[in-house]
């Protein structure tokens, strides 16, 4: 059997003692290749043995991610973090340290007041249930190596059904004159906007926030017609979305399912991965820009799954800086015109990525690698997937431009650009800017149903460049790039090992909330 790979956690920080019952804090662990019966698995943290209390699918409904809660007991300590199934043991690269800190469990949505009486370290484990509230951070903030978590119950389904107007799942709120303030983890929670909100998942605003972590959330049916608004928002600095899966949402232009903006003074390390986007009637799926005009700098954006998007896949848009990073992405159906909800401004255009950070902030210098582009539109209209305008520089390696007609709308505003090993297809020749250019057939096993990993024989194999080593070290499902000396093209590595890949066609029909779960245990200790 393959090794268990672990590739985050819900949380990194928690005490080990003070939980109902006995033990101490819960924690989620994403990874691949956990098996299907819990009882053929064990996980220490820092040597000591953790309790196993659920295995099942996390929220992303990425294919062969997995989802393993545990409670902490006393064994444990600071250190590393190790699955092992079967008698197999993962990579022990991810860790975790143990503090203090409260434990609360609760079969409701805290108040802001319950939540403002939070001290640094406390947890809050909400029940499975389905609520008409928001989790509201005001006025509260954790500290270093202490922040306040708030999470679902791991294997229990705590449902935010939230209706009306200006509605939100999760939101924190600070003005600017309070400084920097943050250190949140919230986890584990499903929300429906039922048609209306003002946002979902808010990850800060104005002021410095830093250090916020929201990891296994979902959300759909959110509208907005008015402003601009999000899904996914937020801006400051230590921001991490990870594995989270917005759906289903739609409204105006300057609505997106992921958008990350200016607003705080200093907005760096921003992180969205392992994220599914899906069905956004209505703006972008991910969306980088200044706003405030604080230059925005540090954005990694890795192993996300795009698709059915009105406006662009992923923009890099005004106020945009240095350290931005663009990979192991899969980006489908954008641009589609017949996606768009009637609203008051519903805006035009669109690409699979797009730069255009102009003006006297372009500052931009992105790195895009090992992408894998198919079939996009610039609103409907079967043109580009690609538009790049105005950055100081891009570098654009190892990437998969499957088109319906043109492969790049333009060049224009690009100081430097570097591009080679891409492979460019169904659009004529390869455009003159690459260098080492692939036209051939990248041989999806099966692009009708979504599935973009490669057969035998497919021209990107050992095609790639390996420049993009510092950045690139596996692929969309994790497999260690290269498998042969040399990198292959596109988000998905080819598997000389046989290794059967896992599409995603599956989960394209996933249209309502859902639990997935496989052999769920809770310990009786609640």
């Amino acid at each position: 059997m393959a090794a268990p790979k672990i590739l985050y956690t819900d949380i990194l920080y928690g005490p080990k003692s003070g939980a109902h019952g006995g033990g101490g804090c819960f924690l989620s662990i994403f990874g691949r290749n956990f098996g299907a019966v819990l009882g053929n698995v064990s996980v220490t943290i820092g040597g000591g043995a953790a309790t196993p209390m659920f295995l099942g699918d996390a929220y992303s409904v990425l294919p062969g991610i997995q989802w393993i809660g545990v409670q902490l007991e006393a064994a444990c300590a600071t250190g590393a973090i190790k699955v092992t199934v079967s008698g197999v043991d993962s990579n022990t690269d991810q860790s975790f340290t143990v503090n203090s800190g409260a434990i609360s469990w609760m079969s409701s949505v805290p108040t802001e007041g319950q939540i403002s009486a939070m001290s640094p370290g406390d947890h809050i484990v909400i029940r499975a249930g389905t609520y008409d509230a928001e989790i509201y951070f005001h006025g509260v903030s954790g500290s270093a190596g202490l922040p306040l978590t708030v999470m679902g119950y791991p294997g229990e389904t705590v449902l935010l059904n939230r209706t009306g107007a200006g509605t939100n799942i999760v939101k924190n709120f600070y003005n600017a004159a309070d400084g920097t303030q943050g250190y949140y983890a919230f986890s584990n929670i499903k929300g429906n906007l039922n048609g209306g909100g003002s946002s979902g998942f808010a990850l800060g605003g104005n002021s410095d926030l830093t250090d916020i972590r929201c990891v296994n959330n979902e959300c759909q049916g959110m509208f907005e017609n008015a402003g601009g608004s999000a899904v996914f928002d937020g801006s400051g600095r230590k921001l991490r979305v990870l594995g989270c899966y917005a759906h289903d949402n739609d409204g105006s232009k300057l609505y997106h399912a992921f958008y990350f903006d200016g607003r705080s003074p200093t907005p760096t390390d921003i992180e969205l991965a392992y994220n599914h986007i899906a069905r956004q009637k209505g703006g972008r799926g991910i969306q980088v820009y200044g706003d405030a005009g604080n230059i925005i700098t540090d954005v990694r954006i890795h192993h996300n799954y795009v698709h059915e998007i009105h406006l662009d896949g992923i923009l890099f848009s005004r106020d945009t800086g240095s350290g931005c990073k663009c990979y192991n992405n899969i980006v489908w159906g954008v641009g589609d015109s017949t996606l768009v909800h009637p609203t008051a401004d519903d805006g035009g255009g669109g690409a699979a990525l797009r730069l255009s950070n102009s003006g006297a902030s372009n500052q931009l210098e992105l790195e895009a690698y090992n992408n894998t582009f198919y079939l996009n539109d610039v609103d409907g209209v079967a043109g580009t997937d690609l538009l790049f305008e105005n950055a100081t520089s891009l570098i654009f390696r190892n990437n998969i431009v499957y088109a319906r007609a043109a492969y790049v709308g333009s060049t224009a505003g690009i100081g430097s650009l570097t591009s080679s090993n891409n492979l460019w297809r169904n659009g004529g020749a390869a455009p003159g800017f690459d260098s080492n250019p692939r036209t051939g057939d990248p041989k999806f096993t099966d692009a009708a149903a979504r599935d973009f990993s490669i057969l035998v024989g497919g021209d990107g194999i050992d095609q790639g460049s390996s420049a993009v080593s510092s950045v690139v070290t596996d692929d969309f499902r994790n497999l260690a790039r290269p498998q042969n000396s040399l990198y292959d093209i596109g988000a998905y590595e080819f598997d000389v090992g046989g290794e059967p890949a896992v599409g995603v066609a599956l989960y394209d029909s996933d249209y309502n909330i859902r639990q997935a779960q496989t052999n769920p245990l809770t310990v009786s200790r609640w």
